[in-house]
């Protein structure tokens, strides 16, 4: 089996876990069995490891001034890199706002929940039954001036979110610094704009970091810190990046979206994996497989000598809507073998013991 080369390419998690492959070319509409995700738009592995690409860049760059990447997010590193990104982006409250429940934010703003003690309030006035409950909230939140600074604060975030970050990229270093770009020569400008002209609507979940860790003078940690899992419900579909041309050799990526500022910072706090330059060399199927189903599972310091994988989770993640399971069953075959023989897996085999389920067993 060949040898598996070293990972030097850093990958978003929470976008290999979410990001499933389309092509309209094909005729095919999504999604078919992914909830809470909409496409508008194509994604392939080519705009998936050009995004791949652009994100390591970016992310390289904001640790360049340090000697060494940090391997979690509570190095003293990280937190000074993720603070200039800015802590304050996206926290608890912020995501409820965004998420559309403004109330749900200024009770977690508030520490106590302000729905149930209003209707204390509610239920014990006597006589005065004028109003529904929604009402004499509304009305009691309106006059609440904690309450409308607090929303005045949540509009001035969601501005700031807003803002543009922009990166300049060179087209030339880009290739000098990833060969794997090679494949792409000319085209790669192509594969930034498709990137750009992709919206998502989906679910996608951001590391909030709800407590900083703290350290004293002589660099020990003496607060842990606390990362929690929020999701961002979004309402309308947004594009990751914008891009803007200069010339032939340089170009901008303006990230304005919530859900682009989101990966960037997913990305900074390091909610990433490390892949092998193989993998960008897989066909769709293969690429997406290990992408979704495998790389988390071995990034760790001590990998599964083997993992189990359903075959309706692969079926609806490539969104093979097909009424003939066995043409199925080949193509997970092929995309199998392939990263056998690109050394990303030992071996691999079937098991048919379940009731209506394939279930795969890869070796490493």
């Amino acid at each position: 089996m060949p040898k598996r080369s070293k990972r030097n390419i850093i990958t978003n998690r929470q976008l290999n876990f979410t990001l499933s492959p389309v092509d309209l070319h094909n005729e095919k509409q999504m999604p078919h069995n992914l909830a809470h995700y909409s496409i508008d738009g194509t994604w392939n592995q080519h705009q998936s490891i050009v995004l791949d690409v652009l994100l390591d860049r970016i992310f390289k760059g904001y640790y360049q001034k340090h000697k060494n990447i940090p391997k979690s997010w509570i190095s003293p590193i990280a937190i000074k890199v993720y603070s200039t990104f800015g802590n304050a982006l996206f926290n608890p409250a912020t995501l409820a706002f965004l998420n559309g429940k403004p109330i749900e934010a200024f009770s977690i703003h508030k520490g106590t929940d302000v729905k149930a003690s209003e209707r204390e309030k509610y239920e014990n006035r006597l006589g005065q039954k004028d109003k529904t409950f929604e009402q004499y909230l509304e009305t009691s939140l309106d006059q609440n001036s904690d309450y409308q600074a607090f929303l005045n604060l949540m509009h001035q975030n969601v501005a700031f979110i807003g803002r543009d970050t922009v990166f300049g990229i060179s087209i030339s270093k880009l290739f000098e610094t990833y060969p794997i770009l090679g494949q792409y020569g000319n085209k790669l400008h192509e594969h930034v704009k498709k990137i750009s002209q992709t919206a998502f609507k989906m679910n996608y979940k951001i590391k909030c970091v709800a407590e900083l860790p703290q350290y004293n003078s002589r660099g020990y940690r003496t607060a842990p810190g606390k990362l929690i899992d929020m999701h961002y419900q979004m309402a309308n579909f947004e594009s990751i990046f914008t891009v803007v041309a200069h010339d032939k050799d340089r170009f901008t990526l303006n990230f304005k979206s919530a859900l682009g500022k989101m990966i960037l910072v997913n990305t900074i706090i390091l909610d990433t994996d490390w892949i092998p330059d193989e993998v960008l060399t897989l066909k769709k199927n293969a690429y997406f497989i290990y992408k979704r189903f495998v790389l988390n599972r071995v990034s760790g310091k001590n990998p599964p000598a083997q993992i189990e994988l359903w075959f309706e989770d692969i079926k609806t993640f490539l969104d093979m809507n097909w009424a003939n399971n066995s043409g199925i069953y080949r193509v997970i075959n092929q995309a199998l073998d392939e990263m056998r023989q690109k050394g990303l897996i030992s071996d691999f085999s079937s098991n048919r013991n379940y009731v209506r389920q394939r279930q795969y067993r890869l070796m490493f």
